[in-house]
C-alpha cells in the first residue's frame, strides 16, 4: 500500500492521526493532508468569529432567531465544511412543537412544515411566515433573515470584510473576498423518516448493519430553508414552503468507522486541489456519495483497514468516471436525485477526464498522488 507512504510530519498525536471508535486503531496521516487539515482550520479560524458577530447581532434584531453558532472542545457546532473556501452554517429553529412534517412526495429531497392544528396559528412563533393553507414558508422566513444578516452587517460595522452575494434561495456571505459561507435556517426532525428515503438502506444491502440504521434514523435529519434548484421546480409543488431534506449528520455517523474517515479526507483533498473546475460540477458532497455507495459494495470491517485505503480510492474513482460519463450520480438516500442534473455536457465531460487521469495516478503511482501538477494531469 503506497499512497500514504509519504515524508509524515511532526508526529503530535492530535495533529497526525486520525483514530477510530474502535480502540487501538490509529490512522497516521501524511505531511499533505496535515498540510490540508491546517489550511481548513486557518480558514475556520477566519470566518467563525465573523460568521458569530453577525449572528449574535441578528439574535439581538429578533429573539426568535437563536444563535447556536459556538465552539465546544475543538468542535465548531452548527459548521459543515463544504470544501476549504467553502463553507455551511445552520441556525436551529424552534417549532414549538405546533408543525408537522410533510412529505407529500411531490418534490424528491423536499418536505415541508403544516400546523398541525389551525386553532394553533397563533401560538406559532413564526405565525407570519405561515401561509392561508397553514404552511411554514421557507421563502419568506429565508427573506425576513436576509434581510436581519444585512443590517447585522452594518451594525457590526463588518461592511469592509463582508457582503452579501444575491443568489436566490440563500444567504450566502463572502468574507474577505477569499471565503463563501451559506447561513442557513434549518429544523431538527428526530423520531421520524422521511419517506422519499424509504428504499434506505438498500435492498440485500450488508451494510449497514441493522444496529447502525437503528442508530442513525434515531439521530434524525434536518431541514434546511435553502431553496429548490430552479431544474427541480414544477408547477404542481408549492415551492415557496419547501424545506431542503438534509441527512449530513446521519452520513458523518456512517463513515466513523475503519478508514473510511480517512478516505474522506483524502477524496476531499483531491477534490479541493484538482478537480475544482468551473461552475463546481464536482463537490465535496459527490465524493462523499461516492465513498458511501463504496462502503456498501465493500461491507465487511477488514476492507476498511489501513492497508485498504488505496484499492477502496481506485474503486471510488472507478465509479466516479462512470457517473461522469453517465452524467447520474444518485443520492445515496434517495436514488431519484441524480447530484449530477443540469450540467452542461461539455462541463462534465473536462470533469470526467480530470478524474480519469487521478484514477490513472492512484493505479500506477499512487505514493506521488499529492504532487499532482498540470503538467502530470
Amino acid at each position: 500500500m503506497q499512497l500514504l507512504n509519504t515524508k509524515y510530519s511532526n508526529p503530535t498525536m492530535a495533529d497526525t492521526i486520525f483514530k477510530d471508535n474502535l480502540p487501538g486503531y490509529y490512522y497516521p496521516k501524511p505531511s499533505y493532508l496535515v498540510e490540508y487539515g491546517n489550511e481548513l482550520a486557518a480558514s475556520i479560524k477566519t470566518i467563525f468569529p465573523i460568521t458569530k458577530q453577525i449572528l449574535q447581532e441578528v439574535e439581538a434584531q429578533d429573539a426568535r432567531f437563536i444563535s447556536s453558532f459556538v465552539k465546544l472542545e475543538n468542535q465548531y457546532e452548527c459548521l459543515e465544511v463544504v470544501s476549504s473556501k467553502r463553507f455551511l452554517a445552520k441556525l436551529f429553529l424552534n417549532h414549538m412543537g405546533v408543525l408537522n412534517f410533510i412529505d407529500s412526495g411531490s418534490l424528491p429531497g423536499y418536505a415541508f412544515l403544516k400546523l398541525s392544528d389551525e386553532r394553533k396559528r397563533s401560538t406559532s412563533l413564526w405565525t407570519e411566515f405561515i401561509t392561508a393553507s397553514g404552511y411554514l414558508s421557507a421563502k419568506k422566513l429565508r427573506n425576513k433573515f436576509h434581510s436581519l444578516v444585512a443590517k447585522a452587517i452594518t451594525q457590526a460595522k463588518l461592511d469592509d470584510k463582508v457582503s452579501v452575494i444575491e443568489e436566490p434561495g440563500s444567504v450566502i456571505l463572502s468574507i474577505n473576498h477569499e471565503y463563501i459561507i451559506e447561513v442557513t435556517l434549518a429544523f431538527m426532525c428526530c423520531g421520524i423518516w422521511p419517506r422519499c428515503a424509504s428504499t434506505w438502506p438498500h435492498l440485500y444491502a450488508l451494510w449497514p448493519c441493522p444496529d447502525m440504521v437503528y442508530q442513525v434514523r434515531e439521530i434524525g435529519f434536518h431541514l434546511l430553508a435553502n431553496g429548490i434548484q430552479e431544474k427541480q421546480m414544477n408547477s404542481s409543488s408549492n415551492e415557496n414552503e419547501a424545506w431542503h431534506i438534509s441527512f449530513m449528520e446521519i452520513e458523518d455517523k456512517l463513515l466513523e468507522r475503519g478508514c473510511r474517515r480517512l478516505c474522506l479526507t483524502i477524496l476531499n483533498y483531491l477534490r479541493d486541489t484538482h478537480l475544482n473546475l468551473p461552475g463546481q460540477p464536482l463537490q465535496n458532497y459527490h465524493m462523499k456519495t461516492i465513498l458511501l455507495y463504496e462502503c456498501e459494495k465493500h461491507p465487511f470491517e477488514h476492507e476498511w483497514m489501513y492497508d485498504c485505503i488505496q484499492d477502496r480510492l481506485k474503486g471510488i474513482f472507478l465509479q466516479l468516471v462512470s457517473c461522469l460519463q453517465s452524467r447520474c450520480c444518485p443520492h445515496y438516500f434517495i436514488p431519484k436525485i441524480n447530484l449530477l442534473e443540469g450540467w452542461p455536457t461539455a462541463v462534465l465531460d473536462m470533469a470526467t477526464r480530470q478524474a480519469w487521469r487521478i484514477t490513472r495516478q492512484i493505479i500506477t503511482n499512487p505514493d506521488q498522488l499529492h504532487q499532482l501538477t498540470e503538467e502530470t494531469m
